[in-house]
């Protein structure tokens, strides 16, 4: 429900959701420090010089080139 929600196809990846305080961070981090790959943090997809649209394409690329990887939004 979740993810037709917000229209994402479900096999692209996890989606964690709540209210502060109900342990996705520690979830993450548990998950990254576990599975051995690397991770892509991403604060923000805005810059000064480009569109948001252009570095969400290059943070995207940037993954497909690390994969396996985790992409934290």
């Amino acid at each position: 429900e979740t993810y037709a929600k917000y229209g994402i196809v479900w096999k692209r990846g996890v989606l964690l959701s709540g209210p502060p305080g109900n342990g996705k961070t520690h979830t993450v981090k548990a998950l990254i420090n576990e599975s051995g790959v690397s991770c892509l943090y991403v604060r923000s997809f805005r810059s000064r010089m480009d569109r948001t649209e252009v570095n969400m394409h290059r943070v995207f690329e940037r993954a497909r080139r690390a994969a396996p990887c985790i992409v934290v939004l």
